[in-house]
């Protein structure tokens, strides 16, 4: 211990003069005071004095914050602690932790409460993992909802497709009706018609053979693969065609070569990258980029 008069003016010198007057009130002698203690009075003059009910009533009030993860919340909790002077700090912190959970972990609260012996640190270690495991199962739901709306909306594009194709084919029969009918009309001679069925290839009157048949050369339905207006596809390069073939619908998901089909998917924890089927029959290729 440094006792004298210098030590404790040297530290009074640099201190300023605004403290004499706050050492005055000390009535302490400078020639019987150490260094230690005038350190002391004028440490318990700055500092305010603890109350400890206030700071336990901050402890116990505290409750875990929407933007606040379990070991946030726990790691407040035991800095809060620390000024309690509690005399076991870590089961009050344990207790405080299960209480004063948010809302949306009742599922862990729950899990906790079960453990009769539970300590702090396997709370933590419970806690974090029936949260990792639940965001785990959401991720999981959610890549998979996408992958079934891809799906549905396919088959739904595929549905409607198949519908237009099939009234096309209604619309032709009614006019190979209408024809056949305008020809017995016209003509007192014959009963049969005088062109053959752009479908089938014969001769008929009102239903078309070829009618609900698939064509075995393109998989179309509706026409015979002897009448197939699709040719294969032999070498690669420009044809022109001066005949007039029959006008069909295709449909184009886009026909903009600026931006890709490409999405970032996650499956089982790894991100790849995949192209979106849009579901066209044909590609459109501007004669500038060929």
């Amino acid at each position: 211990m440094t006792k004298g008069k210098f030590p404790c003016c040297y530290l009074l010198h640099h201190m300023g003069g605004e403290v004499l007057d706050i050492f005055k009130s000390f009535n302490l002698d400078l020639d019987q005071v150490t260094h230690e203690a005038l350190l002391k009075k004028f440490s318990d003059y700055f500092s305010p004095k603890k109350n400890i009910t206030m700071e336990r009533n901050r402890f116990f009030t505290k409750r875990q914050s929407p933007d606040q993860n379990i070991m946030e919340f726990v790691t407040e909790l035991r800095n809060l602690a620390k000024s309690c002077e509690f005399p076991e700090t870590d089961s009050i912190v344990r207790d405080i932790f299960i209480c004063n959970m948010r809302n949306d972990y009742n599922y862990v609260k729950q899990k906790l409460l079960e453990d009769g012996n539970l300590t702090l640190e396997k709370a933590l270690e419970v806690a974090t993992s029936l949260v990792a495991s639940r965001e785990h199962v959401s991720i999981l739901e959610t890549d998979s909802n996408e992958i079934n709306k891809i799906y549905h909306q396919s088959r739904n594009f595929n549905r409607g497709r198949s519908s237009s194709q099939d009234h096309r084919s209604q619309g032709h029969q009614r006019s190979v009706s209408r024809q056949s009918n305008k020809n017995g009309q016209s003509s007192q001679t014959s009963s049969q018609l005088t062109t053959s069925c752009q479908k089938c290839g014969q001769i008929h009157r009102v239903r078309c053979p070829a009618w609900g048949k698939t064509c075995a050369k393109c998989g179309r339905r509706n026409h015979f693969a002897k009448m197939c207006k699709i040719m294969s596809v032999k070498n690669i390069g420009e044809h022109y065609v001066n005949e007039e073939l029959p006008i069909q619908e295709f449909h184009v998901g886009s026909i903009q070569s600026a931006n890709s089909w490409d999405i970032e998917m996650e499956i089982n924890g790894q991100v790849t990258s995949a192209q979106v089927d849009t579901g066209s029959q044909v590609n459109i290729i501007s004669r500038q980029q060929t």
